[in-house]
């Protein structure tokens, strides 16, 4: 159905970009469509999943093989209220940017490999806020673009 592949394509992407994980196990039901705040590591914050998925899938439009492959560090509180996990963000600027107005920043191929963290707020079992973490200078000056 719709809300099957809407839900597999939102924790799909969640999931790369955060390391999508329910402590019960590695499959996703479908929690994250229901996440209505994320908090990102420039300071703004999204409400609802279609935003979410509309972020994460601008930042991946020009770096598709973005992955999160190490989770070095992952725990939360007894009464499951919060969780947290610290990641490595890998990837490669291969695809053209989009920067408004018709306008691309051509790839370079540079890589990035960048620590992040996501904590995850949490009530009956359903993600309510999300804070994400990375360094924003270090994967601009990684892909080339920092100033």
């Amino acid at each position: 159905s719709v809300n099957d592949t809407r839900s597999q394509v939102a924790c799909s992407a969640h999931r790369a970009a955060v390391s999508c994980r329910v402590s019960r196990g590695d499959v996703c039901p479908g929690w994250c469509l229901s996440i209505p705040m994320v908090n990102w590591p420039d300071g703004h914050f999204t409400i609802g999943i279609d935003r979410h998925i509309a972020d994460l899938s601008a930042m991946f439009v020009y770096a598709p093989d973005t992955r999160i492959k190490q989770h070095p560090i992952r725990f939360g509180d007894k009464n499951g209220e919060w969780t947290c996990v610290t990641g490595v963000m890998e990837g490669t600027f291969s695809k053209p940017m989009p920067i408004g107005g018709g306008k691309y920043i051509m790839p370079n191929g540079k890589t990035f490999n960048l620590p992040m963290c996501t904590v995850g707020h949490w009530k009956n079992g359903v993600m309510i806020e999300e804070s994400l973490f990375w360094d924003n200078q270090a994967y601009m000056n990684q892909i080339g673009l920092g100033k």
